[in-house]
């Protein structure tokens, strides 16, 4: 659903009501390509509006994203960057509360973990500049 072209429909995503069981899949580490979808939806999410990063907060995606961080999968580091630095940069409340579930010691980490693209190294620098 939230694949194609144009912008991602992500309140049609939010009105079928998947959303809560799509959070409870970042959890599955068990489950790596499961997880990696789970966090490509969830991360696409909270790239919306307002409202879209009230749900993931009031859904705990927050701390599952910054754990995430040190998941040594590199497609679910990615897509856990992407998500911290949307969430980070909605309001200083949200930056204050990804800084106090420890985001920032872990994106730096991020940053040194070899890679095969730079891509997670320009997100994770894109979502520390929403940490300050």
């Amino acid at each position: 659903l939230l694949w194609g072209e144009g912008p991602p429909p992500i309140q049609a995503v939010v009105d079928s009501g998947v959303v809560p069981r799509l959070v409870s899949l970042l959890r599955r580490d068990d489950w790596g390509e499961l997880q990696i979808e789970a966090a490509w939806a969830v991360s696409t999410i909270a790239s919306g509006t307002q409202q879209h990063l009230h749900l993931l907060k009031d859904l705990n995606a927050v701390p599952q994203f910054v754990r995430l961080l040190e998941s040594s999968d590199e497609n679910v580091r990615v897509q856990a960057v992407k998500a911290i630095g949307n969430i980070a940069g909605d309001s200083a409340e949200s930056r204050d509360e990804v800084l106090s579930l420890g985001a920032m010691p872990r994106l730096v980490k991020a940053i040194g973990i070899p890679v095969s693209t730079v891509t997670i190294l320009c997100n994770a620098v894109w979502a520390l500049s929403n940490l300050c």
